[in-house]
C-alpha cells in the first residue's frame, strides 16, 4: 500500500470511530432505562447519519482532490 491509501484508510477508520462514538453518545442521552431510543433521541439519530453521510462525501471529495500526485491532471493522466 502506497501513503495515498494509507492516508483514506486512517482517515476512513477514524470517521467511523467518530460516528460509532456520537452513536453511542446518543443512546446513552436520549436512551430511558430499558435502552429503548426517545423519539427526540430517534431524529437526533437520524440527523447524525444524515449528517455522517454528507461528511464522507466531503471527506471522499478533499482526499480525491487534495490528495492526487502534483504530476497528473484531474484525469489521472501523467503531465
Amino acid at each position: 500500500m502506497d501513503r495515498q491509501d494509507w492516508i483514506e484508510l486512517v482517515v476512513s477508520i477514524g470517521a467511523v470511530l467518530v460516528m460509532l462514538a456520537v452513536m453511542v453518545v446518543i443512546g446513552t442521552t436520549y436512551g430511558d432505562a430499558q435502552g429503548i431510543l426517545t423519539a427526540e433521541g430517534g431524529f437526533v439519530l437520524a440527523g447524525a447519519v444524515m449528517f455522517f453521510v454528507f461528511f464522507m462525501v466531503g471527506v471522499g471529495y478533499a482526499l480525491a482532490y487534495f490528495g492526487k500526485p502534483d504530476d497528473e491532471d484531474e484525469n489521472g493522466n501523467a503531465v
